[in-house]
């Protein structure tokens, strides 16, 4: 009995370990490469938080930023070179199939929020929010061709 909550203890730690940390952290704090490429993604836009992260043993930094009333957060790792950025859109800008999934979703409701992920350089997800005509909220992702992320 010892011996499975042993081993069960390990893999939990194992798990955890996996999993992404975030901590704020001022943007003067991170190393001259990250704090150039935040600044150099930011230009025009009031950046609200800084983070850092260890994402699988990786450090990351993320800044979250807000222009002309929307957002866009992005991660830049430690040599300076954005990994990722999600960005508040326009849901009539979405593509079909995207915005076909979401009011699918919405079941007659509408589409809250939507945000476009781009990986490293490439668009990879959609993910916002919804609300049915109950009002009911939930979330959602989907790929750029309108199936689900997961």
């Amino acid at each position: 009995m010892t011996r499975m909550f042993c081993v069960l203890g390990a893999a939990f730690i194992a798990a955890s370990a996996a999993y992404a940390t975030e901590k704020p952290m001022k943007l003067e704090a991170m190393p001259p490469k990250v704090q150039e490429a935040i600044r150099g993604e930011a230009a025009g836009a009031t950046i609200k938080r800084t983070l850092v992260e260890v994402e699988n043993g990786k450090t990351l930094y993320e800044a979250e930023t807000v222009r002309d009333g929307r957002t866009r957060d992005f991660v830049v790792d430690a040599a300076g070179a954005v990994v990722e950025i999600e960005e508040e859109i326009d849901p009539a800008s979405a593509p079909a199939p995207v915005k076909a999934a979401f009011e699918k979703a919405a079941d007659g409701g509408r589409i809250g929020r939507l945000e476009r992920v781009t990986r490293r350089g490439t668009v990879t997800a959609f993910e916002g929010s919804v609300v049915a005509k109950n009002g009911k909220k939930r979330s959602l992702a989907v790929k750029p061709d309108g199936t689900p992320t997961k």
